[in-house]
């Protein structure tokens, strides 16, 4: 009979980002299949999911609990893994960091953000031209206080720390707070070279989910943010 198996992976992931659940004992010789189960309901219901594999590569928007029947081909005995519960992370810890930002010191960078209208508002200038950032800048430390409704002004100065070049500068709020700066979140963007100070007038949508979220500013040189 196939072996007793726990089912391995990450406790909790990001919505929508891949990984992969494996068994702690896995069948070293052939002559197994293998069916994954998920369920979305704590275990109440479960349903089949992925490929005939040890391992099963997949993603989740929502809590989920996973288990793997392993049946033996030659006598048809099928054993049952323990279930596994892959929780979500928060959506602070989601967003996209990696391969996002300047590669280099030089040149374009933001120089300064401001925002009015709000308890608490931003007020942020960069200290360091003619050494630009690389990679993101952490600035969650600055924060205010936005309403459901509310009428605010962001002020950006993309500008540059070196040789004035082509490019576009975007501000996103994560209205939704799912971990991702969606075009319809976007507060405005700005051209030119560089694209200068951009005054962006913007009104946060009645149906904003409450509590703490994060805007990005960001200026992509030579192209668009």
């Amino acid at each position: 009979s196939p072996p007793a198996n726990s089912v391995t992976g990450p406790a909790s992931v990001c919505g929508g980002v891949n990984f992969t659940l494996g068994l702690q004992n896995p069948p070293t010789e052939s002559g197994y299949s293998y069916q994954w189960y998920v369920s979305t309901d704590g275990g109440a219901t479960y349903n089949p999911t992925g490929g005939n594999s040890a391992t099963l590569s997949t993603s989740q928007t929502s809590a989920s609990v996973y288990y793997c029947d392993i049946t033996c081909t030659n006598s048809s005995q099928t054993t049952t893994s323990s279930t596994w519960t892959v929780n979500m992370s928060s959506f602070l810890s989601c967003y996209c960091t990696a391969g996002v930002g300047p590669t280099s010191p030089a040149d374009s960078q933001v120089e300064s953000v401001q925002l009015t209208g709000a308890p608490g508002s931003i007020n942020y200038t960069f200290p360091s031209c003619p050494t630009g950032v690389l990679g993101v800048q952490d600035l969650t430390a600055l924060t205010a206080d936005l309403v459901q409704g509310g009428m605010y002004t962001i002020s950006v100065d993309f500008g540059t720390c070196g040789g004035n070049y082509n490019g576009t500068g975007e501000v996103w709020i994560d209205y939704d707070q799912d971990g991702l700066f969606e075009a319809g979140e976007s507060l405005g963007t700005q051209s030119g070279a560089p694209p200068g100070v951009a005054n962006l007038n913007f009104t946060v949508p009645v149906t904003a989910t409450l509590g703490i979220t994060r805007m990005r500013v960001m200026q992509q040189e030579s192209g668009v943010a």
